[in-house]
């Protein structure tokens, strides 16, 4: 069956269904009498539009309405309705054979708005009163900026591990796990930093910094790791697919599993490869450029303790004759052997995926365009959060008129589930990754001769895939998709 759960809200940590409301023979609204009702759409602002930016924290927004007297009323009359438990959850049916089956957490957050507002909705028994309780919540990480330094007013010189163990520790009333990093830099010794007047979002911000890197909450994993930019952890190459749902095929890239941080199982798993298909989506074809896909210059500070002096390191990427682009930013580490790597890791997304342009914006709405045909992709629609985990999107005229392999990271957007379907706004990184160079494309010769050109009964690609796409495709064999 095609892929449309109905997600859960754990609301202050009561379940709220988000059934909408049933509609009655004369096509009327009939609310629940017994339980809040979600009204209008569930909807998940999240991310970045382009590859350098720090995301804000993710933002859900909902509406509900409850019957009279309900408890939202209340909870701002008693001051309790602020900083409530918000989790909303989708469960992966074991049934359909996937790694990692279970309740997927897609917002873990707390509430930051809410308001009420009087409201008469028709019911089972007629007329009724009740209030109309729009509610906004931000992740867990818009908590960090919230809390204080209290560890003293100075961290000593340590490495890199130690700290961010000492900035997991102060932002414990957020509630979040780990803190992950890039697990070759966890050795590297920090210098002394104050930490007087600072948040523990100051210095979580700080600490990916010295790497110059951006950061993202994981709701699911229930972690902050790094973005993955310029960094290399395999070759890829794309293969078919096909969902247990249909007989229509459709291109995967490699499931990754990102190595900077393993301390409980869920760390370890896989993130989940998606496949969209042009044909189920919309979005405008531009193409457009800026001063950070064109940096020249990079220029790190830092103190360097074998010399015991302040210094900058600077490295030239490119020069085009134009005045400079300079990328420039500060660094706890305190030795080259640290700094030098760090800086090539930066140069590596500045020459690579940095001055690459993001595709445009596409929407897949599954109520008009059809709905996802496995859970693999869904997952990958449906997490916050900016990760290894790739997606192809075949049949798009950017990648086919730019040369860009149809491959990507979701970086961003909105996720919303209306009126009992997905919706989804995703932004688009390019990706880092190169391809496999011992592959050999498919040619005719070599596809699967099972495959068909459109036999509604025997395999068949989806509409969206095209020649340019099937290029970046080796191995003939077709591969089952939970």
């Amino acid at each position: 069956m095609p892929v449309n759960p109905q997600p859960r809200i754990i609301l202050d940590g009561t379940f709220l269904s988000c059934a909408p409301a049933v509609t009655n023979d004369t096509g009327q609204k009939v609310f629940a009498l017994d339980r809040p009702t979600l009204v209008d759409d569930l909807a998940i602002s999240w991310g970045r539009d382009d590859q350098w930016t720090q995301p804000d924290p993710a933002v859900v927004t909902f509406k509900l309405w409850e019957p009279y007297p309900g408890t939202w009323l209340t909870k701002i009359v008693q001051d309790t309705a602020m900083r409530r438990g918000v989790n909303i959850v989708y469960t992966e049916p074991a049934s359909a054979g996937g790694l990692y089956p279970g309740d997927k957490s897609i917002f873990q957050g707390f509430t930051t708005n809410v308001d009420v507002v009087w409201s008469v909705q028709r019911t089972a028994a007629g007329k009724t009163a009740g209030w109309l309780v729009t509610i906004q919540a931000a992740d867990r990480s818009a908590t960090l900026g919230q809390l204080n330094w209290a560890a003293g007013n100075v961290l000593p010189e340590e490495n890199m591990t130690n700290r961010a163990v000492k900035i997991r520790n102060q932002g414990a009333p957020a509630g979040i796990r780990e803190m992950y990093f890039e697990s070759r830099f966890g050795v590297a010794m920090c210098k002394p930093v104050a930490t007087e007047n600072k948040s523990v979002l100051d210095m979580v911000n700080a600490m990916y910094t010295s790497f110059a890197d951006q950061w993202c909450y994981n709701p699911e994993r229930n972690t902050i790791n790094r973005i993955p930019t310029g960094s290399t952890w395999g070759n890829y190459d794309l293969v078919i697919g096909k969902p247990s749902s249909s007989n229509v095929l459709h291109l995967f890239p490699p499931d990754w599993q990102d190595t900077t941080g393993a301390q409980s199982e869920i760390d370890t798993r896989k993130y989940y490869p998606g496949s969209i298909g042009a044909c189920n989506v919309t979005g405008d074809i531009r193409l457009a450029a800026n001063t950070v896909q064109s940096i020249t210059d990079l220029s790190c500070s830092w103190f360097d303790k074998p010399n015991n002096k302040d210094w900058k390191t600077n490295l030239t990427v490119k020069s085009d004759g134009g005045p400079p682009a300079r990328l420039s930013w500060e660094s706890w580490m305190n030795n080259g052997t640290a700094i030098d790597p760090m800086m090539q890791d930066v140069k590596n997304m500045v020459l690579g995926d940095g001055r690459r342009p993001m595709h445009p914006q596409i929407v897949w709405d599954t109520r008009k365009t059809g709905l996802v045909d496995d859970w693999c992709t869904f997952n990958r629609l449906t997490q916050p959060a900016q990760t290894i985990g790739m997606v192809a999107l075949t049949g798009s005229p950017f990648s086919a008129a730019t040369g860009q392999p149809p491959v990507w990271h979701i970086c961003g957007g909105i996720i919303r589930y209306v009126a009992g379907y997905w919706h989804f706004t995703i932004n688009l990184a390019p990706t880092s990754m190169p391809l496999d160079p011992n592959r050999k494309p498919l040619t005719p010769d070599t596809v699967n001769k099972s495959i068909t050109l459109d036999d509604p009964n025997a395999l068949r690609f989806d509409h969206s895939i095209t020649p340019f796409d099937l290029y970046y495709v080796s191995n003939p064999k077709v591969y089952p998709v939970p």
